[in-house]
């Protein structure tokens, strides 16, 4: 009847193991989540965590990709396509505004800042970003005024809406602010809603990326039947905290910078990446992980 909760997995112990001249480390254990719940997160697991000394990324995911080949073969009877294709953070964010991009389907975000620079419409002209999605429906009014609930819920002021209707005629409150020229940019096809999010770019990742998961849904254009895995990598290491007025961690401390940042985080913290990394299927996370630091030097800078 007891149980005890650590804080994070017990990293010091494992790397002694790596320490005491283990190359490898496995550990399958079944887990109780001492974390906040969310939609997509179970309570209990069972984990597979991997330590390895000192291997190269290639390596490490070819280990990984035939450990869930096997598991999808054994327990599924499906043979998953390898390798796994490769998307860094940043395109994952420009492409699909989330970190775990689910790529079953296409309806990717569109961006529309440098079209829109000058643009009569304000909102757009003053905005860090203009992106959109391009759904293929005539939605109507009421729909595109849930859809604007939605975004606002998502932290969005609104959402604006260009419709090019099946007879070509344009529909949309703001489109006599636009010119011809930016019409023409953003090319609305018959048939075609444009929904738009202008804000900061993180912002409009956010109520974009989940938008396009709910219109996925909703219009049908998920393949429900198949897996897509994906490795995302090239994560940032630090992200600001506005609570604290400091960087922090993206993933842990202790993750490396890649080479090219190795001597140069420290002076461009928000553009600095790190060797981690996070398994992908169907937009949901499976594992994930990252290279440590072992140099006491660099993780004093770190700090």
């Amino acid at each position: 009847g007891s149980f005890f909760a650590l804080p994070q997995s017990p990293q010091l112990l494992k790397q002694l193991t790596m320490i005491a001249g283990f190359d490898r480390y496995y550990q399958i254990a079944i887990c109780f989540r001492d974390e906040d719940l969310r939609a997509d997160r179970v309570q209990e697991i069972t984990q597979l965590d991997v330590e390895m000394s000192f291997p190269d990324r290639d390596e490490l995911f070819l280990l990984m990709e035939e450990t869930f080949a096997a598991v999808w073969r054994e327990c599924l009877g499906i043979e998953i396509e390898r390798p796994f294709p490769h998307m860094t953070y940043a395109e994952a964010d420009r492409r699909f505004g989330s970190d775990k991009p689910d790529v079953r389907f296409a309806l990717e975000i569109e961006d529309a800042t440098e079209a829109t620079r000058a643009s009569g419409f304000g909102v757009f002209a003053g905005a860090a970003a203009v992106r959109f999605l391009r759904v293929p429906k005539v939605f109507s009014r009421s729909e595109v005024a849930t859809l604007e609930e939605r975004a606002k819920e998502l932290g969005a002021k609104g959402l604006a809406y260009v419709i090019r209707d099946e007879a070509g005629e344009i529909r949309s409150p703001i489109a006599k602010f636009l010119s011809d020229g930016e019409l023409d940019a953003l090319a609305p096809a018959p048939g075609e809603t444009l929904l738009f999010a202008a804000d900061t770019q993180a912002m409009t990742s956010r109520v974009l990326g989940a938008l396009r998961l709910q219109l996925g849904h909703e219009l049908g254009l998920i393949d429900e039947d198949t897996f897509t895995f994906l490795w995302v990598t090239d994560f940032p290491m630090f992200e600001w905290d506005e609570d604290e007025g400091r960087w922090s961690a993206v993933h842990h401390p202790f993750t490396r910078p890649t080479d090219e940042w190795k001597d140069a985080f420290g002076d461009e913290p928000g553009n600095a990446l790190a060797y981690a990394y996070d398994l992908i299927v169907n937009g949901n996370e499976l594992g994930g992980g990252s290279f440590r630091i072992h140099e006491p030097d660099l993780q004093a800078k770190v700090f």
